[in-house]
């Protein structure tokens, strides 16, 4: 067992070298090419897209490199409420049904008219089937086709995500959401991904107290995953209430960036104003402090990893200033274990974000911390 685990890393760090070179060979040649005086407007669009594609990628891989820890030290939280399990169902679904379409395959979703509630946490549950639904349209060929339904059973939701694709031998049901294990898959293959997506099914159905199992008739022959969740009450009619959207009373304006790179600095908080934000920035951590004294600012969106003065040290002081303790601070960082998101906490942070964050839940989080402040 011990040499099977070895051998196991050891194939997970080829591959992860192989796909991070991959984005990255294909952003530095985009870069270079962009660089060209002769490059027409058509082909600045088409190597932008490029880039975008292949950040996407990297972003990704970052997240499975994430995602992998935290399942292996246990640290996976669930923020639970009593919700309707098809809104999460239906959300993977249409996140799904473009990457699907594109890769030629027939798609199919049918959900309950009724609603069916769990206790459970809306964005893992859609991760979830989202992963099960990628899983499926990665290893199922062109003009094949992907199913997703849900039915009630007893007490249980059960969601059943079916392919016509690849197939799994049946010596594989059960490795086959174990870490890094990837079934019939090797350095050469072209389906991406790092092997982590069924692990982290299997870890998120568990934490809300279900099931998933495997199944298919072999090689060739596609697959069946089958996910079945308890359900709970339905929630009282004050709960429905309180589940404004965040966006609706959103007034924070003034916002200070700090980060050290003057590249993601200077480029996050053009993004900013471009959203209807007043943007200043700070490269390190004295200049931060005595910016957000100067400007009073509705947010500051702080890297932690700063020189001089780290953005705990930052947010430590502001909480202890009383003409600047209520700024909103959210920390923006590479740095996402547990133990970095207690620190950031315990540093007085009112949101911790881990880098690459996209852009739409930056905003989201602006909306969200300064609605809190004048709440």
């Amino acid at each position: 067992k011990i040499q099977e685990a070895v051998r196991r890393r050891d194939q997970f760090l080829a591959m992860l070298s192989h796909e991070l070179r991959n984005p990255l060979g294909a952003m530095v040649t985009a870069t270079n090419l962009l660089k060209k005086p002769e490059a027409s407007p058509g082909e600045h669009e088409k190597l932008l897209r490029v880039l975008e594609r292949q950040s996407q990628q990297s972003a990704h891989l970052l997240d499975d490199l994430l995602e992998a820890s935290r399942v292996t030290q246990n640290k996976i939280e669930l923020r639970r409420e009593t919700i309707d399990v098809r809104d999460a169902i239906q959300q993977a679904a249409e996140a799904l049904r473009g990457p699907i379409a594109e890769r030629n395959l027939s798609f199919s979703c049918e959900l309950p008219d009724e609603p069916l509630y769990v206790s459970g946490d809306a964005t893992r549950l859609q991760q979830i089937h989202v992963n099960l639904l990628s899983n499926a349209a990665k290893y199922t060929e062109p003009g094949g086709e992907v199913q997703l339904t849900m039915t009630r059973e007893g007490a249980h939701a059960v969601i059943e995500v079916r392919d016509s694709g690849a197939g799994i031998a049946p010596d594989m049901l059960e490795s086959v959401f174990e870490l890094f294990v990837q079934s019939h898959r090797s350095l050469d293959r072209t389906a991406g991904g790092l092997g982590v997506g069924l692990t982290l099914a299997r870890s998120l159905v568990q934490l809300h107290g279900g099931s998933i199992c495997a199944s298919s008739d072999g090689l060739g022959k596609g697959s069946r995953f089958v996910v079945r969740l308890p359900l709970t009450a339905a929630p009282s009619i004050s709960q429905q209430r309180s589940r404004a959207p965040i966006s609706e009373t959103a007034s924070a304006k003034k916002v200070v960036v700090v980060e050290d790179s003057e590249d993601s600095r200077e480029l996050l908080c053009e993004f900013l104003r471009r959203a209807g934000y007043e943007c200043h920035t700070a490269e390190n951590g004295t200049a931060a402090l005595e910016l957000i004294a100067h400007e009073r600012p509705d947010v500051v969106v702080m890297d932690v990893g700063l020189p001089e003065m780290d953005g705990f040290e930052v947010a430590r002081r502001v909480r202890s200033e009383p003409s600047i303790a209520h700024t909103a601070l959210i920390a923006l960082t590479g740095y996402g274990r547990a133990s970095d998101l207690e620190t950031s906490r315990e540093a007085g942070f009112n949101l911790h974000l881990v880098k690459p964050v996209k852009l739409e839940q930056l905003l989201e989080a602006l909306e969200r911390v300064g609605t809190r402040q004048t709440t």
